[in-house]
């Protein structure tokens, strides 16, 4: 009896690991199949080839293997031209690859934003007390996992000051992602789920002075931008309480990162980065755990390559931030406190045409 157990147990896991394969090359193959057509624009060509390459080196683990030891370096010398799936402009991929993160964050590894979880929820704290709502915003927000769980977190703390999260993605679609993710939260908990597809800055400020009037019936409310960072840069100085990010820099441009950390600085006094290291270690424990999903394993091991190394954080760190990494998991932390002598001017901003822009609608998270 135990032999037929163990046989039944022995085809019914052989039989799994087919299927999974099997499903796995069929999810690879139309992928390279949307990237060949990328590949005609000659904008994305270059990207569209890395990524193709990358897609046919992990059909089989030796490929891959070879891939990792021998391209991966050379790709890395030349980072700064390196685009993930998640960043070409293929929707269905990019929603899917963003929905496949947040069931990571959600049910495997919850604890892989736990460091910017912590220091944000400790400067809410620190802020309670205070006559009017905290104002935060998240930058790359996408599935607003990090706001669910930090909700989650100060609802078990009885936490009472009203909060508003401010989230800014410029993927399209993933306001209905993030809707569908904080909607687990009980209706009590948030109160307010704003979405504004076309950022106009007189419409935000409208949306943010009535959730603002609110703030003696509501705990939590969402405001959910879809539009490019750059695009905040007409609002007013220090106008949130907290900005952060998380693992969002390496998404950036080289060209273009100094002009997001002037912006952040100028949306607030206080800012919080938060992204991985660039160590070998990094590759090997995502590699083996996403295996099965080729979207995750992309953006994970992509991403590695466009971080910074201990070296170059150390280098590069600006007067005014606090650093702090953490080798051993792979992740650096680094916080802005504003003052008069470090603070950076923001870019001269450029004349824009005045707009006139309807009322948004809030749509409520209750049932």
């Amino acid at each position: 009896m135990p032999i037929l157990v163990i046989f039944i147990i022995l085809v019914v896991v052989t039989a799994t690991i087919h299927l999974i394969s099997i499903k796995r090359n069929a999810e690879i193959n139309e992928i390279i199949s949307d990237l060949e057509k990328l590949k005609l624009n000659p904008e994305y060509k270059e990207a569209a080839e890395l990524n193709i390459e990358f897609f046919k080196a992990i059909r089989y683990p030796f490929l891959y293997i070879r891939w990792l030891i021998f391209r991966a370096p050379k790709i890395r010398k030349n980072r700064g031209k390196i685009l993930e799936l998640a960043d070409l402009p293929l929707p269905e991929w990019q929603k899917k690859t963003h929905e496949r993160f947040l069931k990571l964050e959600r049910l495997f590894f919850p604890k892989i934003i736990q460091p910017i979880k912590k220091r944000v929820i400790s400067e809410i704290m620190s802020m309670q007390g205070r006559k009017k709502p905290i104002i935060l915003l998240d930058i790359g927000c996408g599935s607003m996992e990090l706001e669910r769980q930090i909700i989650e977190e100060l609802v078990k703390q009885n936490f009472t000051h009203p909060v508003i999260f401010a989230g800014v993605d410029c993927t399209s679609g993933m306001s209905d992602v993030a809707f569908k993710n904080l909607s687990s939260l009980p209706s009590s908990s948030l109160t307010e789920f704003s979405d504004v597809p076309n950022f106009r800055k007189d419409a935000f400020l409208a949306i943010m002075k009535n959730l603002v009037s609110y703030q003696g019936t509501q705990k939590f409310s969402v405001v959910f931008l879809t539009t490019n960072i750059f695009n905040l840069e007409t609002l007013p100085e220090n106008y949130f309480d907290l900005v952060y990010h998380s693992r969002l820099k390496h998404h950036v441009m080289p060209e273009k990162r100094g002009v997001l950390e002037k912006i952040t600085t100028y949306l607030s006094s206080k800012v919080i980065e938060f992204d991985d290291l660039c160590i070998i270690p990094v590759f090997i424990f995502p590699s083996i755990i996403t295996w099965r999903w080729p979207l995750t394993l992309n953006g994970a091991i992509l991403s590695y390559l466009r971080d910074p190394s201990k070296h170059e954080l150390l280098s590069n760190n600006n007067t005014g931030w606090e650093l702090k990494m953490d080798s051993n998991l792979g992740f650096y932390l680094r916080v802005y406190s504003k003052t008069e002598r470090n603070a950076i001017p923001l870019p001269k901003q450029r004349k824009i045409k005045k707009l006139i822009v309807s009322k948004k609608q809030l749509v409520s998270v209750k049932s």
